[in-house]
């Protein structure tokens, strides 16, 4: 099973890794005791795989935002738990336990073409045995990746976070935050978080073999 960190976007199937903070298509990890590890990445498994080939048209950039839907709400000015929010400040509440808040700029999702990965995959896992205890690995068939941005996750419910814009400018917006100019300044309990100014990839989707062999999406 996925630790909670990383199932905090189980609703859209969009797993979060707060330690690279950059997946890659066609990734493949290992579970081993609610954490992970990566193992390789199949288009360097297997050089002789084009990656274009398999890859499906990608969508539009566009502005990824989640908060109400994970619990957590953000205050622009005024007072909050950790005290007067400054111009250049904004305060973060996580309401609930394992929540996230995810701001992102001209995020951009681009698929693997399962169907026609599938029988290269399926032979993957014959070959190096991952077959035989399925559910401990996945693949990664979908990243978000964004020109910049802040994900957040919280563990514990009633926490706060106050971020600080990196260059004294106002904050007034989620959209001025996805820019990833901000750091944090403090919290209350601990979080784990992805800030960057520049492009990365803080979010996938990946897939696991089931028992009978079909694939399903991991949660």
């Amino acid at each position: 099973m996925l630790s909670k960190q990383a199932r905090v976007f189980a609703d859209s199937n969009l797993i979060a890794d707060f330690l690279r903070g950059n997946a890659e298509l066609g990734d493949i990890y290992q579970l081993d005791n609610e954490g992970w590890i990566i193992i390789t990445n199949i288009f360097n498994l297997m050089p002789l795989l084009k990656r274009d080939d398999y890859l499906l048209k990608p969508g539009s950039a566009k502005d990824v935002r989640f908060s109400k839907e994970t619990g957590t709400s953000i205050a622009f000015s005024g007072t909050g738990t950790s005290g007067a929010i400054g111009t250049a400040q904004a305060e973060i509440s996580f309401s609930k336990k394992n929540s996230g808040y995810v701001s992102l700029k001209k995020a951009i999702y681009q698929n693997i073409d399962l169907a026609k990965m599938t029988p290269v995959i399926n032979n993957l896992w014959k070959t190096n045995g991952y077959s035989k205890k399925p559910q401990r690995y996945f693949f990664v068939n979908q990243v978000c990746t964004a020109q910049s941005g802040v994900t957040l996750f919280s563990g514990e419910k009633s926490n706060t976070v106050k971020i600080q814009s990196t260059l004294n400018q106002s904050l007034t917006n989620a959209g001025i935050i996805a820019e990833g100019k901000v750091e944090i300044v403090a919290n209350k309990k601990e979080t784990l978080e992805i800030i960057s100014d520049s492009p990365h990839a803080p979010l996938f989707q990946a897939v696991r073999m089931k028992s009978n062999g079909l694939w399903d999406a991991m949660r």
